[in-house]
């Protein structure tokens, strides 16, 4: 894993479509896909004006939207390609923020397999459907030695067909 990602991978040009169209706010912190698999969802965050906040690291708002798109990838992608139009939302959202996030970040969630499950859950439910998925960031690529830790609870509702 390079340092700098590319911008010119197809999951990374996908994610900059889909946020320049629905997402302004996202698509100015020029976030990349780094491993985007059955497993694991990487984000990276590069570390630029508009991401910094006055002391000198990641804003915590640019934190949130690295952890959320860690999740929310492979969200987008299975209700893409769903029969069934299914909504999703956070629910809520923890943190704990263990170091300053004073250079670009990696955002990694481990659990993109049970985001996949949870979406063909919702496909088949009536109800709302949630789950916690937890992940953590990092800025040094050899140790990936955690700065922040959160967790994400997704919720997902298929919606009914217009009659």
């Amino acid at each position: 894993m390079s340092s700098k990602p590319s911008y010119f991978n197809k999951k990374t040009l996908w994610l900059n479509a889909l946020a320049f169209l629905k997402v302004p706010l996202l698509f100015a912190t020029g976030a990349r896909v780094v491993t985007f698999d059955d497993s694991e969802t990487t984000v990276y965050l590069p570390f630029k004006r508009k991401n910094k906040n006055h002391l000198g690291s990641l804003y915590f708002g640019a934190l949130a939207m690295g952890a959320e798109l860690s999740v929310a990838l492979m969200a987008i992608q299975e209700t893409a390609k769903s029969d069934k139009k299914v909504s999703f939302i956070f629910k809520d959202f923890n943190a704990q923020f263990l170091k300053r996030a004073d250079a670009g970040t990696y955002f990694c969630c481990s659990e993109a397999s049970a985001v996949k499950e949870l979406v063909k859950k919702a496909e088949t439910s009536v109800e709302r459907v949630e789950q916690k998925f937890s992940g953590y960031a990092y800025t040094n690529t050899s140790s990936k030695e955690p700065i922040f830790t959160y967790e994400l609870t997704l919720s997902l509702k298929a919606k009914k067909p217009a009659v």
